[in-house]
């Protein structure tokens, strides 16, 4: 319909910062505001324009871009968080020059301490910000703080400065507390003592710009992120800084070990978004002992990403501010949500496992409650046919024929509540067959007057799902092949596919299959 023009603003959008309001009709440019804004909003009666600054809420009227007034508050961008080993106490640093560091209540939600760091300070994109053991000392772009008295470690952050010649990009304590390690450009990571601030050991081998650091839980690894020109993650053995293992094959941004040490979970950033400068793109998991990847998250713009206490749940937070959840072991996708308005950057897990916390580029901090932890599920191994599987706790299995059950080729049940009358036709919740011979050409057809059939993966085996109208019944019905060891498992869920709570177990029963 028309272009808008504005011969005053800048080439480069957004360089100046101002804010541009427009006749709709026809394109005007009514006015030009200094200052612009993270986030806009009118007025139901379209009087009143809202824009969200750093440090407050300013409302004009939406005719002319008068100022009318301004809402105190803190809106500035999360840029690193910290959970406090206490797990009630959140220290969150706020993108602003010179940044400001907060420590929030997490029971109450107000900010308990407020702290301002030093200027000037470069960028504070994706901060890593990492917190002692003991919930003393907090590090942070190149300051320590102690957080009993306040103040800074001072002498410690002068030798860092006078070592490296830059802010720490990447920092970590160790598990036990008595180490910092820092990164910075040109693949400068140095290890600390902490509190005295002696320096214990430079671990070369790069150039790249140490992006994020991460100690395995038992102390005896660190796990480097390197950017340009290395992309990679470097693991060394402690305390000697021997290389021990690599991953490559992408422009790693992050890095986390599982509580227990057997995985890494990292992302890579995606050339759609690197190219705009945005550090978001892939999950991998990694097997740690080894460096082999396991799987690939189907997510493309995460950002953000950590374990859950009992390293069941790896949560990520995309550049669009979508929250998920995953399943550590195989991958699957649990939740999703729209948590904020803009970029999840940083994610933490309270120690109990019960609450995640989010930090935005939106300047706003989410709590999340989560479910009780799921009881360990049980494991079945078949000694006659060589196969395992795990299965809900509080259910039963029963290997078939026996005294009271016949049939013609060898089962597995698996019940919820009780066994099926005998000789009915009546299924538990899961029937496991096991075949010599692939059943599926020959009996699908005999079992549905329509059928479809697609080829699913199932943990590490591919399977085939087959779905129809069950000929006898008339009802919908879906049943599993798996090949394994030269042998075939048609598996069946109670009911065919009418019952829910069968449904509800049957993927993630035959997908530990092994």
């Amino acid at each position: 319909v028309y272009r808008l023009r504005c011969p005053d603003c800048s080439e480069i959008d957004g360089l100046e910062h101002r804010l541009a309001l427009w006749r709709v009709s026809d394109g005007a440019l009514l006015s030009l505001v200094e200052g612009g804004g993270h986030w806009l909003a009118y007025s139901p009666d379209g009087a009143a324009l809202a824009v969200a600054q750093v440090e407050g809420v300013q409302v004009l009227a939406a005719s002319d871009g008068s100022i009318r007034g301004m809402l105190e508050g803190f809106t500035a961008p999360v840029a690193g968080m910290a959970l406090l080993p206490d797990g009630a106490t959140l220290a969150a640093v706020h993108d602003t020059a010179p940044y400001t560091l907060r420590l929030w209540d997490l029971e109450t939600g107000r900010a308990a301490r407020v702290l301002t760091g030093r200027d000037p300070v470069s960028t504070l994109t994706n901060l890593a910000v990492a917190a002692g053991p003991d919930g003393r000392y907090l590090a942070l772009y190149g300051d320590v703080w102690d957080l009993e008295t306040g103040g800074r470690l001072e002498a410690l952050e002068a030798a860092i400065v006078e070592k490296s010649h830059c802010a720490s990009a990447g920092v970590a304590f160790s598990p036990n507390g008595g180490t910092l390690a820092t990164g910075c450009y040109e693949g400068q990571l140095d290890l600390w003592s902490i509190p005295e601030g002696a320096f214990l050991k430079h671990i070369p081998g790069y150039t790249g710009w140490v992006i994020d650091l991460a100690y395995s839980p038992d102390g005896e690894r660190l796990a480097a992120v390197y950017g340009v020109p290395d992309y990679r993650v470097q693991v060394y053995e402690l305390p000697a800084g021997i290389p021990a293992l690599a991953l490559t094959g992408g422009r790693f941004t992050r890095v986390v070990y599982s509580p227990d040490g057997s995985q890494m979970a990292t992302v890579a950033a995606a050339p759609e978004h690197e190219q705009y400068g945005r550090p978001a793109g892939v999950v991998q998991l990694w097997e740690a002992a080894g460096g082999v990847e396991r799987l690939k998250l189907d997510v493309s713009d995460a950002v953000s990403l950590a374990f859950s206490p009992d390293g069941a749940l790896l949560a990520t937070g995309s550049l669009d501010g979508t929250l998920r959840l995953w399943e550590a072991a195989g991958g699957g996708l649990l939740f999703e949500a729209r948590a904020h308005f803009d970029t999840v950057r940083q994610l933490a897990f309270t120690p109990d496992g019960l609450r995640l916390v989010l930090g935005s580029q939106d300047g706003t901090l989410s709590l999340w409650g989560l479910p009780e932890p799921e009881a360990a599920w049980q494991t079945y191994t078949s000694e006659a046919f060589g196969f395992t599987l795990d299965y809900p706790p509080g259910w039963d299995v029963l290997e078939v024929p026996n005294a009271t059950y016949s049939t013609a080729v060898p089962q597995v049940w698996f019940s919820a509540g009780g066994w099926p009358p005998p000789q009915t036709g009546a299924r538990p919740d899961i029937v496991l067959m096991v075949l010599d011979a692939d059943p599926a050409p020959d009996w699908a057809p005999e079992m549905f007057d329509e059928y479809a059939a697609e080829t699913i993966r199932l943990g590490e085996r591919e399977a085939l799902r087959v779905s129809g109208v069950n000929k006898e019944s008339g009802y919908p019905e879906t049943a599993l092949i798996v090949p394994f060891e030269g042998r075939y498992l048609l598996a069946l869920p109670a009911g065919g596919s009418r019952s829910p709570e069968s449904l509800a177990y049957f993927d993630r029963v035959l997908g530990t299959l092994r």
